[in-house]
């Protein structure tokens, strides 16, 4: 039988939760592993794929444009019962979605693309256990995020934006991560809002865009203010008392640049942190303006009229 290395090991479970991954995805992850600058050979690619552990699907001549179906039940089969063992830090709750997939997964889009280039450029064995929630009508769940890694005591959770969807579909999302957190406050989260940019350039997709997404992250930082937590309670008040729950707003490219360092527990000045206060300030403003107005209506009685400074 075909021995595997430590480092393979390692390589292999952080294959797992991928269902197909193309030849330069299959490198910079084997890069992030090795810690080499190095393409993966072609003798570990015959290898892992003798073991059955994935399929390579390409044209005579085409290796850069091959495919590399992951065969995550032979994985998961592999590692089981070792310290590698694919489910060992999984959350009971996102349970059922890390078992390997049964069904063909869905059709390729660039919501789902640009989040997979995104945490392929960062993940390692480092960086803990990447679940990709895929069970949507599981109404346990209060949030269904697109992507979770796990590491000890800490949840990193991913909302990524495309910048298609309403405000109000994404505002209402928030206030579940929060009630989780409260529910646990032993477990530090952090939950990380990714806002579509004109950086990132994905095969096969066109991104129209030409400046960063301030302006949507500026609005949904202002109505933020206004909505609710699910105790009644001003919601970003509420997230300011919860200290084990850190809510980041971050372009493609800023995220790129600080994941790394996010996931092994630093902390970055981001959107929201630094527009939260603009954004109270700017409900003071209001609440004076508004007070002025009333202290100069004119008073029921015509005859006694007041005017204040």
């Amino acid at each position: 039988m075909l021995q595997l290395t430590e480092l393979q090991l390692d390589f292999i479970k952080v294959l797992y939760p991928f269902n197909e991954l193309t030849y330069a995805q299959f490198n910079q992850l084997w890069k992030n592993v090795s810690g080499v600058k190095t393409k993966i050979s072609s003798q570990l690619l015959k290898k892992i794929e003798g073991l059955g552990l994935m399929t390579r699907k390409l044209d005579e001549g085409q290796q850069r444009n091959a495919k590399y179906i992951i065969n995550q039940e032979e994985i998961k089969n592999l590692l089981e019962n070792t310290a590698r063992d694919v489910l060992l830090d999984v959350p009971p709750a996102f349970y059922q979605d890390a078992l390997p997939v049964k069904v063909k997964a869905r059709t390729p889009n660039f919501h789902d693309e640009a989040l997979k280039t995104l945490l392929i450029s960062t993940i390692s064995t480092e960086t803990g256990t990447l679940i990709f929630p895929r069970i949507k009508t599981f109404v346990e769940h209060m949030m269904i995020p697109d992507a979770i890694i796990v590491k000890d005591d800490r949840m990193t959770y991913f909302e990524y934006d495309n910048l298609t969807e309403e405000a109000a579909s994404f505002l209402t999302k928030l206030p579940r991560y929060l009630y989780e957190s409260k529910k646990n406050p032993e477990v530090k989260v952090n939950l990380i809002c990714v806002f579509t940019d004109e950086t990132i350039q994905l095969k096969g997709y066109n991104n129209k865009r030409v400046s960063p997404p301030y302006s949507r992250m500026q609005s949904l930082t202002e109505k933020a203010g206004h909505i609710k937590a699910l105790n009644g309670l001003p919601f970003l008040e509420e997230l300011e008392k919860q200290k084990n729950l850190t809510l980041y707003f971050f372009t493609y490219n800023e995220v790129l640049q600080r994941l790394g360092p996010l996931l092994n527990g630093e902390i970055f000045p981001d959107f929201v942190q630094r527009e939260y206060p603009k954004v109270e300030e700017k409900k003071k403003k209001v609440k004076v303006q508004q007070l002025k107005q009333e202290k100069t209506k004119e008073p029921q009685d015509k005859h006694e009229k007041y005017i204040f400074e």
